[in-house]
């Protein structure tokens, strides 16, 4: 429960594409940065700032795309 409240508590502090790809992670748990692009309609650049924002703020992980190596996937922080 704490963690929660400690959760949004950083969502809040961080821009509206992070907030976004954020709640757009949480019924899916995982997803590529190309599938990100499509839903939000988002610029690509912005998605992946908005990634590297919440992995640096500890809220998703990246992980490669054990189907394609060049690739990565994120999911959020607790999700396998």
């Amino acid at each position: 429960m704490a963690w929660m409240r400690q959760e949004d508590e950083i969502l809040e502090n961080l821009p509206p594409s992070a907030q976004k790809i954020h709640h757009y992670l949480q019924p899916k748990g995982r997803a590529k940065p190309r599938e990100l692009a499509l839903d939000p309609k988002m610029p690509f650049r912005t998605i992946r700032y908005a990634l590297k924002q919440l992995e640096r703020k500890g809220l998703i992980t990246k992980v490669p795309d054990l189907m394609d190596l060049r690739s990565y996937v994120y999911m959020l922080k607790g999700e396998s």
